[in-house]
C-alpha cells in the first residue's frame, strides 16, 4: 500500500470518526451518518478530493447493513407479520406512488437521469438508499442530498407533529358518542 495513499485513507476514516462523534454530541439526528458526509463533504470543497470511494469499504459497508438487518428478524417478527399485511401494502402503495409523482415532477424540471430521481423521492433509510443508489450507478451525492433533506424534515416537523397530535384531549363529541 503507498504511503499517500495510507495517509488519505487515515485522513478520511479520522474526519468521518470526528464528524459522526460531533453530530452526535449535539444530538442531530441520524447523526452517525450524516456527520461524516458534512466533515468529509465540506474537506473536499474546501481542500479538493481526498481519496476515490474505496469500493472494498463500499461492499463491506453493504455486507454490514444486510447483516444488521438480517438480525433483526426473529419467528416473533414473521408472526406478527400476518397482522401487518393489509396496512403494509397500503402504506407501501401509496409511499411508492407518491414517491413516483414527485420523482416525475422532478424528473421532468431537472435533466438528472431516472435512477437518480427515483432512488431520491423513494421513501427510505439514508444509507440504503445510497448503498442501493450508487450500486445501480445513480448520482448518489443528489441521492444523498434530497434523502437528509427529507429525513431531517421528518424530524424536525413530523416529530412535534406527532407529540402534539397525540397530547390532544379527546374532543366533547368523541366523549359524547361514548356516552
Amino acid at each position: 500500500m503507498d504511503t499517500q495513499f495510507a495517509l488519505r485513507l487515515a485522513l478520511t476514516l479520522l474526519l468521518g470518526g470526528i464528524g459522526a462523534w460531533v453530530a452526535m454530541k449535539i444530538k442531530i439526528p441520524a447523526g452517525v451518518f450524516l456527520g461524516p458526509i458534512l466533515i468529509i463533504g465540506a474537506y473536499q470543497v474546501f481542500y479538493g478530493p481526498l481519496m476515490d470511494r474505496p469500493v472494498w469499504l463500499r461492499t463491506m459497508v453493504q455486507i454490514a447493513v444486510g447483516i444488521v438487518l438480517g438480525t433483526s428478524f426473529a419467528k416473533v417478527h414473521l408472526d406478527g407479520l400476518k397482522k401487518l399485511i393489509k396496512p403494509t401494502v397500503t402504506v407501501c402503495a401509496l409511499m411508492l406512488g407518491g414517491g413516483l409523482l414527485i420523482a416525475l415532477i422532478l424528473g421532468i424540471t431537472t435533466d438528472w437521469d431516472y435512477k437518480t430521481v427515483i432512488l431520491a423521492t423513494t421513501p427510505g433509510g439514508q444509507g440504503e438508499m445510497a448503498i442501493l443508489s450508487d450500486s445501480v450507478g445513480a448520482a448518489t451525492e443528489k441521492v444523498i442530498i434530497l434523502q437528509l433533506v427529507r429525513n431531517q424534515l421528518v424530524m424536525l416537523l413530523m416529530l412535534p407533529l406527532a407529540r402534539a397530535f397525540y397530547s390532544i384531549k379527546p374532543s366533547r363529541r368523541l366523549q359524547s358518542d361514548e356516552d
